[in-house]
């Protein structure tokens, strides 16, 4: 019997990868009371090592977390605000939308075993 529940780290692991590269690339990486504030000063238009990574339900509003993103990335001519969490995401979808953010999901995939044989197939 299954409970549906997972039973590996799988997410956590997805995160940890996810926040590696931002450490290998970001020479400016801060806390903050949710997160961590990235940025590749190297690369100031490079969007995805110079953001406001959220790591937990902020418990804020959209407007609050965008001041924060203006503050955090200053002299940026971007805002981008990284969501670990889907459910917390989604609360802000709509305003961050209103106010003329881009909003996308995006699906970390990891294969763990090589492919079984067969035809190549493409991806789009």
């Amino acid at each position: 019997m299954t409970t549906g529940r997972r039973l590996d780290n799988t997410p956590a692991r997805a995160r940890a990868w996810h926040h590696a590269r931002h450490a290998a690339v970001c020479d400016v990486i801060e806390p903050w009371a949710h997160g961590t504030v990235v940025r590749a000063t190297r690369h100031p238009s490079y969007y995805d090592f110079n953001l406001v990574r959220v790591e937990e339900d902020p418990r804020m509003t959209a407007q609050a977390l965008m001041a924060f993103a203006d503050e955090a990335l200053a002299g940026l001519a971007h805002r981008r605000l990284d969501f670990d969490l889907a459910d917390a995401a989604e609360l802000h979808r709509r305003d961050f939308e209103n106010e003329g953010f881009k909003s996308e999901r995006l699906v970390w995939m990891r294969h763990e075993f090589a492919a079984p044989p067969g035809p190549d197939i493409a991806v789009e």
